[in-house]
């Protein structure tokens, strides 16, 4: 049987109905392209901010002012300090090297941080019950990775340095929002590099922060995730290996203590410590890391570690203290140190 070509007129309306379809497909397609187009703009107006953000004078400056008045409900003013360092990130601690005493990698690392911040923030709400306790002043002072300076490290540690950063920012980040936000007023947030995390095998003193894993991998994204929150958070992130913020008109210098140089003997760090400190004579409280021991006396104030005893601490002869951090308050009338906390993290 002969096929019969179709009439003239199915063949327009095939025509037809396909012209619609294209014309169809076209609009959908620059709707997409529309929709695209205003997330990128929006994109690129977010990262503009951003690098605003990043690039801007803060909008507070480095210091924390006692208010002229009185608080009317009687209270002391005062301003809770947390220290946070030598978390050694990535490092690993095995029984056999602390005698028993301990044992540490990342999973280990992520219990104590998450541990430290309920500690803290609990300390923090009790610190409010009787002082007027407005603004927070957090240091993160340094080793907060472990770093591979030191060839027995790139052997043993729990991943390189990208895994060391990436775990580490996670364990700050919620710490640092939950702060800010149990914080009425500005939480003043100082970062100082530690000596672990250098990418040079010799410390460099005059740009060490431009060769610091810490700065780059750690405390610059911390930076951009957290934000300023509209005012609320004050970074300090000196290109230095010291910075000075006054609190109250107490002038708080905050360090590593990469600086000090102990060699043992019965004073230990104490006297190396406070031989600097009368040299230096530049602040009122000197705050350390470093020497992974929670101590205050006189000027100093120095911090503990996340890690606990390991080989270092076995090596260098200091007193095998357990994980634990540091918090007190400066008082604003006295101006001096009140109620100095060892914060637990085990």
């Amino acid at each position: 049987m002969a096929r019969r070509d179709p009439k003239p007129a199915d063949a327009q309306a095939v025509i037809d109905a396909a012209v619609l379809a294209a014309e169809h497909a076209a609009q959908r397609k620059h709707a997409r392209s529309r929709a695209e187009g205003k997330a990128l703009a929006e994109r690129v107006v977010e990262l503009e901010s951003s690098l605003a953000f990043m690039h801007a004078t803060p909008a507070h400056p480095p210091v924390i002012r006692t208010p002229s008045a009185r608080p009317k409900t009687g209270k002391r003013i005062a301003t809770p300090v947390f220290l946070v360092s030598d978390w050694h990130v990535g490092e690993t601690v095995t029984a056999e090297e602390s005698l028993g005493r301990n044992v540490y990698d990342i999973p280990e690392a992520r219990r104590r941080a998450a541990k430290c911040w309920d500690n803290m923030l609990w300390l923090r709400a009790d610190m409010a019950r009787t002082q007027s306790c407005d603004d927070t002043l957090l240091v993160i002072d340094g080793d907060m990775v472990t770093g591979d300076i030191h060839e027995e490290l790139s052997e043993t540690n729990d991943g390189g340095l990208r895994d060391q950063c990436d775990a580490c920012l996670g364990m700050l980040l919620p710490g640092v929002q939950a702060m800010a936000d149990a914080t009425p007023g500005v939480l003043h947030v100082v970062c100082i590099g530690g000596n672990h995390g250098r990418l040079t095998r010799k410390q460099q003193i005059k740009n060490g922060t431009q060769h610091s894993a810490e700065h780059i991998g750690v405390y610059d994204p911390l930076r951009r995730l957290v934000g300023d929150r509209d005012g609320k958070v004050a970074w300090h992130i000196p290109p230095a290996e010291r910075f000075i913020l006054p609190v109250h008109d107490v002038r708080v210098s905050v360090q590593h203590g990469t600086m000090i140089r102990s060699q043992g003997g019965i004073g230990g760090v104490l006297v190396p410590m406070t031989r600097w400190v009368v040299r230096s004579n530049d602040a009122d409280l000197y705050l350390f890391g470093h020497f992974h021991e929670a101590d205050a006396y006189g000027k100093v104030v120095k911090n503990g570690s996340l890690i606990g005893p390991s080989a270092y601490t076995k090596w260098i002869g200091v007193d095998d203290r357990g994980a634990e951090q540091v918090a007190f308050v400066i008082d604003a009338q006295r101006q001096n140190v009140r109620r100095f906390e060892r914060v637990s993290v085990t």
